[in-house]
Formats: C-alpha cells, structure tokens, sequence
C-alpha cells in the first residue's frame, strides 16, 4: 500500500497532462483556422489590388463596362488569362481546405458558403472563365475534385448566366460570329 499515494500521483498527472493536450490541441486549431481565413482574405486582397492596379482586368466579367471595350491582343489575352488562373489557384485552394482539410464549425460553414457565392458569381459573370476552364490544358492542372466542382458551378452558370455573344481569343464569340467593334469605333 506504500505505492498509493504515487498511483494516485500519477493518475492525477495523467488527467492533467491530457487537459493541458486537449486545450493545446483546440488553440492550435483555432490559430490554424484563423491563419487559414486571414490566408485567404490576402488572396482576395490580392485579387483587388490587381484590379486597381489593372483596371482592364475587369473586362473578364461580361457585365462589366470595360468587357464591351475587351482588348483583343494577345498580351492583353494573356493577362486576363492569368487573372483568371489566379482566380482558380485560390478557389482550389480553398475549396480543398473547407471541403477536405477541416470539419467546419458554424463560422466556418458560414465562410464557405460566401466563397461558394464568389465562386459560382465568378464562373456566371465570366465566359472567358468558362472558356479557359472547359480546355482540357486547363483542367488537368487541377485536383479532380475541384474539376468536377467547377464544372458544376459552370454548369449551373451556363443557365443561369448572362446570355452574350462573348469574345474569344481568336476575335469571334463563342458561336462563331466576329466580335462587334465597341460602339463608336469604326469596324473592320
């Protein structure tokens, strides 16, 4: 009976010992979630900083003003091309980490669904997204759960979506037609 006291001791160690694990254990994953948030909203900040920076980059979106006035020239291609890649890499990115990393919570569930907005509301407002994602360059950079979600998402944009005659790299729209002088410039 003289080891008692040391069992109890060490139980009692024990018990504390796993509290102080379980309270690291929810902090570090509270910072993670944190960091991961403040990760993504640097992105987006990133995103914005290239539309001021490059106001021609809002021509991407089909409703936008500037999309009327689209620069056809192959560097001007090109970077609104590389917009919308920055565009995927984040929402794969994010996606993967709500849909596969984490078990979202209601803050994170409510982060996810406004992602999902943004995404789908990316997809639906720009054809040349939908062009460049629907090549298969494109989609073999890409996890194949993201693909399948995207195309999803384009899917749903493809009904519900602003119906244009969009331009393509090539100076016709997506059925063929070339695309229309902006208004006020004289034609071909």
């Amino acid at each position: 009976m003289n080891d008692l006291p040391a069992i109890v001791l060490s139980i009692m160690s024990l018990a504390v010992s796993l509290l102080v694990a379980q309270r690291v254990w929810n902090f570090n994953e509270l910072s993670t979630r944190r960091a991961s948030r403040e990760t993504h909203a640097r992105m987006l900040f990133d995103i914005g900083k290239a539309l001021v920076d490059w106001p021609e980059l809002w021509a991407v979106y089909d409703t936008h003003p500037l999309a009327a006035t689209r620069d056809m020239s192959p560097s001007a291609v090109a970077k609104r091309e590389a917009f919308i890649y920055q565009h995927l890499n984040v929402f794969e990115m994010v996606r993967d980490y709500y849909i596969t990393i984490i078990r979202r919570d209601k803050v994170d569930e409510e982060y996810w669904q406004s992602w999902h907005v943004y995404m789908r509301q990316f997809f639906t407002s720009s054809s040349d997204a939908r062009r460049l994602f629907a090549e298969q360059r494109t989609q073999d950079v890409f996890s194949k759960s993201f693909v399948e979600y995207a195309n999803g998402l384009i899917s749903g944009a493809a009904q519900n979506g602003p119906k244009l005659p969009l331009p393509t790299p090539g100076g016709v729209t997506a059925t063929g037609a070339p695309v229309a002088p902006p208004p006020g410039t004289a034609g071909p």
